[in-house]
């Protein structure tokens, strides 16, 4: 004969283990709203995007011009970008934002340009910068940057690119000395970096 364990006024004895289950549930889901700043540690319990990685009006000789612009979907890049968003959206992408500065001080007349892109994966960012599309022809190594950075000649500036976990970042600067564009566009790429890596 079986005998029930549910009786009147009794409990289940599996009761106790459902706040576990929702525990594990909410962990869950917490790790996966996770952006591209995670350390994949487990230590980090904000949820970040890519507009937070973005400089505001902390880094010296810029200033934000304009509001940040987000979005996460193909139709927001192109409403933005308008050609070029299937490649993206090709590899993965999440989520993306950018914002526009104009030189202060001694980069007065300067403009800057930032791009990060948070895609899918790790391996989405850098199929991203390895696609052939956006590789730029000529481009040199630009060391202890991201987990792969790059610098390159654009009409009228140099453009930075590096890899960061989820993260593609691209980052002109232009309408100054080729020299000081290199500086300032590697500056501000640490700075960047600096943010997803925190």
């Amino acid at each position: 004969m079986i005998r029930s364990s549910f009786r009147r006024g009794n409990v289940s004895p599996y009761l106790h283990i459902l706040p576990l289950a929702w525990l594990s549930a909410a962990l869950l889901l917490l790790a996966a709203l996770v952006g591209c700043g995670s350390d994949g540690g487990g230590t980090k319990a904000q949820i970040r995007n890519p507009e937070d990685f973005l400089p505001r009006d902390d880094v010296s000789n810029w200033q934000l011009a304009g509001e940040i612009q987000t979005g996460s979907s193909y139709d927001d890049l192109y409403g933005i970008i308008n050609g070029g968003a299937e490649i993206y959206d090709g590899h993965g992408m999440r989520a993306f934002a950018t914002a526009n500065y104009d030189g202060l001080e001694s980069m007065a007349g300067a403009v800057a340009v930032i791009w990060v892109y948070e895609m899918d994966s790790a391996q989405g960012a850098r199929d991203l910068y390895e696609d052939p599309q956006i590789a730029p022809g000529s481009a040199e190594a630009v060391a202890d940057l991201g987990e792969e950075a790059r610098i390159s000649p654009v009409l009228g500036g140099k453009t930075c690119e590096f890899i960061r976990e989820k993260c593609y970042v691209n980052i002109l600067v232009a309408q100054t000395t080729p020299q000081d564009a290199e500086i300032q566009a590697t500056f501000l790429a640490g700075h960047v970096d600096a943010e997803i890596v925190q």
